[in-house]
């Protein structure tokens, strides 16, 4: 798909992916103050159905699939810091509004899909792999997700849907060697620590010229050291952390079913649910859909 970023608006899609908590999060900060009259917060309740809304009038034939991180997961396993310095400030019943929102998207009759021990973007990226003919929307800001760009498949970013090569441009990065490139860099947020002080342009380099670690090792220990100065021998000594990080970066899409929360589609059970915490005008676009 491509052409312009306005030309791009026009694209119809036959399945939206939607990274659950990102959204979630993001509504949970921006409609903090929203909140119905006996004090209940109802921002991320509010935000996350009138996306539903507003992209079901937008793309009408589209089937949109909210991908829910699990509670725990299998990179802990391989490294038990992984993510251990995110710090979490969402107040008291956050975790208890998450579990009613899964409830009131089924209500709206909304595909969610999880599986235990796996992540967000592993749900999708197995979602993308498994309807490789359609024209797929991707939605998340995690930087993560542009792995699974395509021929088909685009990411909506900052109000605008965006295509491979134009986020390649953007970030200045082949988005299919991103796994390699952060098992050297590491990432902050997630607490994968990469190799300290390591050039990026050496990393670009390397990753533009090989498709893999081992490809990479096998020719520093085939070639000599000489060629990287130092750095030929550091990443070999770190060999180990390398492929670690590899392993905590990389999309894992085999190996597992995905789950799926039953739908109810009882929008009148909905809009009873959303006149208890004040939102009957949300209930009435969603009726007129």
């Amino acid at each position: 798909m491509k052409g312009t970023l306005k030309d791009l608006e026009k694209i119809e899609f036959d399945l939206i992916i939607i990274d659950g908590m990102n959204l979630v999060y993001k509504y949970h900060y921006i409609m903090k103050n929203l909140s119905s009259k006996d004090g209940t917060p109802t921002g991320v309740w509010y935000g996350c159905l009138n996306c539903v809304h507003d992209l079901r009038n937008r793309y009408k034939k589209a089937k949109i699939i909210f991908a829910w991180d699990s509670r725990t997961s299998k990179k802990k396993e391989i490294n038990p810091t992984y993510k251990a310095n995110r710090v979490h400030t969402e107040g008291n019943g956050f975790w208890d509004r998450l579990d009613k929102l899964k409830k009131l998207l089924s209500l709206y009759n909304v595909d969610q899909c999880y599986a235990d021990g796996y992540e967000a973007d592993d749900i999708a990226a197995k979602l993308v792999e498994e309807n490789k003919d359609k024209r797929i929307l991707l939605m998340s800001t995690d930087n993560d997700w542009h792995q699974m760009l395509d021929e088909n498949v685009m990411v909506y970013k900052n109000g605008i849907n965006w295509n491979r090569s134009q986020i390649e441009e953007k970030y200045e990065v082949n988005v299919k060697k991103q796994t390699l490139i952060k098992s050297f860099i590491g990432e902050a947020k997630e607490n994968v620590k990469g190799i300290p002080r390591i050039p990026r342009k050496l990393v670009n380099e390397l990753a533009e010229r090989y498709d893999s670690l081992y490809s990479i090792f096998e020719s520093i220990e085939k070639n000599g050291l000489s060629k990287l100065n130092k750095w030929g021998k550091i990443i070999l000594d770190n060999k180990e952390k390398l492929l670690e990080n590899h392993k905590l970066k990389e999309l894992i899409i085999k190996g597992y079913e995905l789950q799926e929360i039953e739908k109810r589609d009882d929008i009148k059970k909905l809009c009873r649910t959303l006149a208890k915490y004040d939102m009957s005008k949300l209930c009435e676009r969603i009726k007129n859909e």
